[in-house]
């Protein structure tokens, strides 16, 4: 992502642009790894402008989101060739 690049060029209606956009695709895509990603983001750009009530907020949805990869993982760890794939990606 570039957002932290905008940032710090304290271009941070380019940076707010970019985590929205991240952060909608991969609610579209259901892609959690990059939705915890964009949310990260997100969560580094509320600290940088000092909007803690959305911090607080996103906090929580990032905690959600982050439980439900935790789980996802859990699942595919407990087939056979799921569990095989991500041995051999080293997630476990």
């Amino acid at each position: 992502m570039l957002a932290p690049a905008q940032m710090q060029r304290n271009d941070m209606m380019g940076a707010q642009s970019m985590l929205q956009s991240s952060l909608t695709l991969s609610k579209s895509l259901h892609d959690l790894p990059t939705l915890l990603a964009a949310l990260q983001g997100i969560l580094q750009y509320h600290e940088k402008t000092g909007d803690m009530a959305n911090y607080e907020s996103d906090v929580q949805y990032m905690d959600k989101k982050h439980a439900e990869y935790v789980q996802e993982v859990d699942l595919a760890q407990e087939t056979h060739l799921h569990s095989r794939i991500m041995q051999w990606q080293g997630f476990s």
